[in-house]
């Protein structure tokens, strides 16, 4: 027996978020961002907090871009209705 436990929450009014990669990615941007702290070389600090810091700004702007626009579409009032 299957489950849609997305539909059974839509019928009880629950609101679920749709699934993301993108919490993953933060977390790994994060982690480059974390290992830049260590006291290594100069240049690996940089390299590692550029790195941290790009993966973490893709995972934030994906979320928050991509993720949102996906779960509250804009909605183009159409012409022909009445306002309400």
């Amino acid at each position: 027996m299957t489950i849609d436990y997305a539909a059974r929450a839509h019928e009880l009014g629950i609101h679920l978020f749709p699934n993301s990669n993108y919490p993953f990615i933060i977390c790994v941007g994060a982690l480059f961002l974390a290992l830049g702290a260590i006291p290594f070389s100069g240049t690996i600090r940089v390299v590692l907090a550029v790195i941290g810091g790009l993966i973490f700004l893709y995972g934030i702007v994906g979320w928050v871009l991509v993720e949102d626009v996906r779960m509250f579409p804009a909605e183009t009032p159409s012409t022909h209705e009445a306002p309400h």
